[in-house]
């Protein structure tokens, strides 16, 4: 999958360091990872099937919030990152989120709707805290909304503490793979469309299947929470 909205018709051990549950609010931050997720299953809309449409994951490295040592401490390298799994529309679709956050952090389109080429740029994230029914202690913390930084702002705003990465399962980096949590490489391989793409051959010597046609049901989107913390 390209990831190109233009064209559409991990982390490191965290022991030792705690995760407190930021405040509702706006936050600085910098796009610092893109994930092609391939063909995905969505969530039916009143009751109906919805059919499955392509999903990136999209991470967000926020600038003034890190992981605390065991004293409370901040971790100036261990800032905390957002995602979001998102259907990548195209630009022409003005009401879908993968379009709204694109245009924040690209708002004049000089990178034509490239997810790859704006890694680094800057935004700011509208955050919201969900509850978890499966563990109270742990709640959501749900991206609502991102806007552009003013042009001053970012000019001062940190630079991205950790490397920025980019995945496109038509054009796999392994290495990339490799570093990606287990749990994601496992949704990446369950796609619709996985072993019709790239990395499923270089995942089997070279063999490419064609992909099956997409069925209704599966494993879908709400399976998991939208948006998770990484960081």
């Amino acid at each position: 999958m390209a990831l190109n909205a233009s064209k559409i018709a991990g982390n490191s051990d965290n022991s030792g360091m705690t995760a407190p549950t930021l405040e509702p609010g706006t936050y600085p931050a910098r796009l610092v990872q893109v994930l092609g997720m391939g063909l995905q299953p969505q969530r039916p809309h009143q009751g109906k099937d919805k059919p499955p449409k392509l999903v990136i994951r999209v991470t967000y490295e926020l600038l003034d919030e890190f992981m605390l040592d065991e004293d409370g401490n901040e971790l100036k390298d261990k800032p905390r990152w957002l995602s979001e799994d998102i259907p990548l529309n195209a630009l022409s679709n003005d009401l879908a989120n993968s379009t709204k956050r694109y245009m924040a952090m690209d708002p004049k389109l000089e990178h034509g709707g490239d997810w790859a080429a704006i890694l680094g740029n800057a935004c700011m994230l509208q955050v919201v805290i969900n509850p978890n029914k499966k563990d109270p202690d742990r709640p959501y913390h749900n991206i609502r909304g991102a806007s552009t930084m003013r042009a001053k702002e970012e000019a001062a705003a940190p630079e991205l503490v950790n490397k920025p990465k980019v995945f496109d399962p038509d054009s796999p980096d392994m290495e990339v793979f490799g570093s990606l949590p287990e749990w994601i490489q496992n949704k990446i391989k369950e796609a619709l469309d996985h072993t019709d793409s790239a990395l499923y051959a270089e995942l089997n010597g070279g063999v490419k299947e064609k992909a099956a046609e997409p069925k209704a049901g599966g494993k879908a989107l709400a399976d998991q929470p939208k948006e998770t913390e990484d960081w």
